[in-house]
């Protein structure tokens, strides 16, 4: 026997299952799922017929917390919402997740009692465990960088459909991207996205570029003086990361510069090789501290990286998504040797790559940067940075708009910008 359809959504499998599955197991299952399921049905009338919403961002890890706290900044002065957190399992310390929680201040709510609820509106920066939450409930994808069409596998690894879709069907209602030129490639690649990538710009590019008139004052709060060259090292994760191809080479080359007055370094290596199994694997974050000591500015995950960019005169970049934003800026950049896995033909990254001079080895690096600050295609630069970020100065209005549109709410009458 098995229960008919319109019984589906309060015990949505056979008798025999259920009985096996469930209740010799565990007889606690009945009231709870009973309860469960009553309040999936009476919330969501009761939330619409009150204009009452209720949101839950996923974070995975203390970057990931930036994005989807600018997120819920965007919505602060509407009473109608209501923000949650969950942090997802076996991603982060308890110390990582405690200072995340206090940058946040949104209650949080477990992982798996946040799957059993039900929600207006899923939130999060990055792929995994979205589709742990009922398929009724609309999401967000809001990345955590610039696009860049990396590829892993055969695997478009922002937009692939090993991330994005659920069969046939794309996973997230709303997928945010900085560039239309991006969205059109993206969605000639795979058709199934088209009219699930909303262009809506990019809140951390607008916001530096606004903060840039505060310049001299960011570099001095660094220890910089105005006549300093402050060059910026900027590294992702894996084999042909900055860091990995060159590391203490690179830093020694580096400290080599400054002892000798030419220049100023910052460095960086990606988030996520400061934390728990990754900083095992990849000790780098451990590495990069030990630097401060010799004079080096290091990055840290609880740092902003906005200061950072808009302080330095140059990058050298491998293939991270943080060097497209950097890109904004309209200040030269040098890459390392990159895989075409990495900057696929046509890609933003690709684009940059032809135009900027590479660094083959850490013994190039004083020469490197003086060609580079002597003679980099500014112009042409300024062409590739209008394409990677699409309605300049929009974008929380923009995100408003199509939050909005999701929840089936009208915006508030009056919203800033």
């Amino acid at each position: 026997m098995v229960f008919p359809n319109s019984l589906k959504r309060i015990v949505p499998i056979s008798i025999k299952q259920f009985v096996k599955r469930f209740l010799l197991r565990d007889p606690r299952y009945i009231p709870r799922t009973i309860c469960r399921r009553i309040h999936w049905l009476l919330l969501p009338w009761l939330q619409h017929r009150y204009n009452y919403r209720r949101i839950l961002l996923v974070v995975h890890s203390p970057m990931m917390g930036i994005y989807v706290r600018n997120f819920y900044k965007l919505f602060l002065q509407d009473d109608r919402l209501s923000f949650f957190v969950t942090i997802v399992p076996a991603k982060m310390d308890e110390t990582s997740i405690d200072n995340l929680l206090h940058r946040i201040r949104l209650p949080c709510v477990d992982f798996e009692r946040a799957t059993t609820n039900w929600w207006d509106l899923i939130v999060s920066p990055c792929h995994g465990y979205v589709d742990r939450f009922p398929s009724e409930v609309p999401k967000f994808f809001i990345n955590h960088g610039i696009y860049s069409g990396k590829i892993i596998g055969e695997n478009d690894f922002c937009y692939g459909p090993r991330y994005t879709m659920v069969g046939e069907v794309p996973r997230y209602n709303r997928m945010f991207e900085s560039s239309l030129v991006a969205r059109d490639l993206v969605t000639a690649r795979y058709p199934a996205l088209q009219g699930h990538i909303s262009v809506v710009g990019d809140l951390r590019i607008d916001a530096m570029l606004v903060n840039q008139v505060e310049r001299e004052k960011i570099r001095a709060s660094l220890g910089f003086s105005s006549h300093d060259i402050v060059v910026l090292s900027m590294s992702t994760w894996g084999s042909s990361s900055l860091m990995e191809r060159f590391g203490p080479a690179y830093c020694e080359e580096a400290k080599r510069l400054m002892d000798a007055g030419k220049y100023k370094f910052i460095i960086s290596t990606h988030p996520n090789l400061w934390i728990k199994r990754y900083a095992v694997r990849q000790p780098w974050g451990a590495y990069l501290i030990n630097q401060k000591s010799r004079g080096f500015v290091v990055i840290e995950p609880s740092d902003d990286w906005e200061r950072y960019l808009i302080a330095s005169d140059l990058a050298v970049s491998d293939h991270t998504s943080l060097s497209l934003t950097y890109a904004t800026l309209g200040k030269p950049l040098v890459y390392v040797p990159i895989e075409q896995s990495e900057s696929p033909e046509n890609s933003m990254i690709s684009r940059l790559v032809k135009i900027s001079p590479r660094l083959e080895a850490p013994d190039q690096l004083e020469h490197i940067v003086q060609s580079a600050l002597r003679e980099y295609p500014l112009d042409k630069l300024k062409h590739i940075a209008l394409d990677i970020c699409a309605y300049p100065g929009q974008s929380a209005n923009r995100i408003r708009q199509e939050t909005y549109q999701v929840l089936n709410l009208a915006a508030p009458a009056s919203e800033g910008s």
